[in-house]
Parts: structure tokens; C-alpha cells; sequence
């Protein structure tokens, strides 16, 4: 059993690349120019709604992230940047790296969305595109950089897919049965907030889940998560672990239950009858490298703090 850190910001990256970007200021310098970006939860950008709550934030959230379940169709996928977006001059963007030194890609894409979501908060700077597309930053990368999926489906090319064999709540196992076991079931998004799971699978998890928590259970005050308690600061959360092939991936309380206010803490969890989607809050405080190479996705746990 663990505790959960009293702490609300979902998922922060360095710059917003690729579909959801948007553009504070930029200004020149010697060796090229630097932008600051801003997201759409963010007071300084045009899209930010103040009347909005935060608890209103997080339920846009997850009902963001059953779209994504439900909006799966061909027609989605295309090849072609939308013409829509506003895509400038390919240029030079520099990282720094574990080693120290910046490291510089010529020719990237980069735009401005206009349709941007989330619940950023302030320090967050916006999303770094990961998937599929030809104009994430992955593919932009070249074959130098680890980079991204396990599996991949034709239907979808865009998504990545993760094959998870069971879920355990501490010691009990529960495994992926069924129609949904087999490989590539899950894809795996740092776009997508929540993780949703087969319908089955997410109801053994809940079970589980409250025969271990010792507390008052309490409605979602967003009214879309199921189950949800009353907070304490002494509150203890059974460990939960996804166990992909040859990969068990042990989740800390803050990848798994978000306190909604100050009063109240979830499962950020949902079920779904259509394609499964490991989310973003469940990497949070993990390094995860993708291998194009190798067809391999990696997770190391991480103190992002000290990163």
C-alpha cells in the first residue's frame, strides 16, 4: 500500500510540437529563434475560457478521452496534413540530452492548432505529438533517435499498440481474457489524458480495488468517474501493475487515482467497449523509450523533478 502525493498537474513537457501547438512570441537569436508556447488552459492563450472550473476541466478531460475510444473510423486517419493548419517553414529545433549537449534536428515540421485540449496548468508548455503521423515529432527524428511502437495495426497506422496480458490490484492478477487478449489490444497515447480498459477487465479492477481501500466512498463531483473517495493525506492505495509482454510496468498511486479537489480523489480509470488506450496520467514519473528499430517500447521508472 502507498500514498498518494497531494499534487494536480497531469502531464508537463518541455514544447508543444506537431497537431497542438500554439505561439506566444519568438525572437531572433544567432544560431536560429526560440518561441514560447502556450496551451489552451493557460490565461494567456485567446482559447481560455475563465468561467470554466477546474473540476469542469478534468470532466472535459475524460470525456476527451472517450472520444478518442469512439472516434476510431478511416476516415480519421489521413495521410495529409489537414489544410486548416498553418504550417511554417521547416527549421532547426534544439534538445538538450542526457549527456549534456544540445542536440539539434534540421527540417522539422511544426504548426499552430487551432483545436487544442487539455488540463495543462500554467507551467505546462503544451504536447509533444508521439504518434503515428508524418508530422509527428517522432518520424521527423530520423532513424538516429529511440523512438516508438510495439505493434501496430493497418486499420490505424497512426496508433501504437501495447500488448497487455492482465492488470494486478497488489497481489491478485487479473488477466486480459477474451475477446480483447491477443497481441497489439491497447494503444498507447501520451495525447490521450485517461487510461480506459475492457469493460471486463475494468470492473475486476474496481472490485479489487475496494475489497484494499479502507475509506468513504464518495460521488465524482465531475459526475464521470466511477469510483472515487473521501480524501485524507493518510489514505493507502494497493499497488497496480500492467504487465505487458515481457514488460511489468508497477504504477505509483499518482499514476492511477487523481485527487479531483482538495475533498476528493478518483480512479482515473474508465471502461470501454471499443479500443482500450493507455493514457497519459499513467506514464507519468517514467522515462519511456521507443525503439523504431526494434519494434520496442521501454518504461523506466524516473524522478522527473531531477531530470
Amino acid at each position: 500500500m502507498a500514498a498518494i502525493v497531494n499534487t494536480l498537474p497531469l502531464f508537463f513537457v518541455a514544447c508543444a510540437i506537431a497537431l497542438s501547438l500554439g505561439f506566444s512570441c519568438a525572437e531572433a537569436e544567432s544560431d536560429g529563434f526560440s518561441v514560447e508556447l502556450i496551451h489552451c488552459d493557460s490565461p494567456k492563450s485567446p482559447f481560455f475560457n475563465s468561467s470554466e472550473t477546474h473540476t469542469e476541466r478534468l470532466s472535459k478531460a475524460f470525456a476527451r478521452s472517450l472520444r478518442h475510444v469512439n472516434h476510431f473510423s478511416k476516415s480519421l486517419f489521413s495521410t495529409k496534413i489537414p489544410e486548416s493548419m498553418v504550417i511554417p517553414d521547416h527549421d532547426t529545433l534544439t534538445f538538450g540530452s542526457t549527456a549534456g549537449l544540445p542536440v539539434s534536428f534540421p527540417k522539422l515540421i511544426f504548426g499552430c492548432g487551432h483545436n487544442n485540449a487539455g488540463t495543462f496548468k500554467e507551467r505546462a508548455t503544451g504536447i509533444v505529438g508521439l504518434g503515428g503521423g508524418s508530422v509527428s515529432l517522432i518520424p521527423q527524428l530520423g532513424a538516429g533517435v529511440v523512438s516508438t511502437p510495439i505493434t501496430s495495426q493497418a486499420l490505424y497506422p497512426v496508433f501504437y499498440y501495447l500488448t497487455l496480458e492482465a492488470i494486478s490490484v497488489g497481489n491478485k492478477r487479473i488477466e486480459n481474457t477474451k475477446p480483447i487478449s491477443g497481441e497489439g489490444n491497447i494503444a498507447i497515447d501520451s495525447g490521450t489524458t485517461f487510461t480506459v480498459l475492457p469493460s471486463r477487465l475494468y470492473s475486476e479492477i474496481e472490485s479489487e480495488i475496494l475489497k484494499n481501500v479502507a475509506a468513504k466512498r464518495v460521488p465524482d463531483p465531475t459526475g464521470t468517474l466511477s469510483l472515487c473517495y473521501q480524501y485524507t493525506p493518510a489514505l493507502r492505495y494497493p499497488t497496480l501493475t500492467a504487465h505487458f509482454t515481457n514488460a511489468d510496468v508497477k504504477l505509483s498511486p499518482n499514476n492511477v487515482f487523481l485527487l479531483m479537489n482538495d475533498q476528493v480523489v478518483c480512479l482515473a480509470l474508465g471502461p470501454t467497449d471499443k479500443v482500450p488506450i493507455f493514457g497519459n496520467i499513467v506514464q507519468i514519473g517514467f522515462l519511456v523509450g521507443y525503439d523504431i528499430q526494434k519494434k520496442t517500447v521501454s518504461f523506466m521508472p524516473i524522478d522527473c523533478s531531477k531530470a
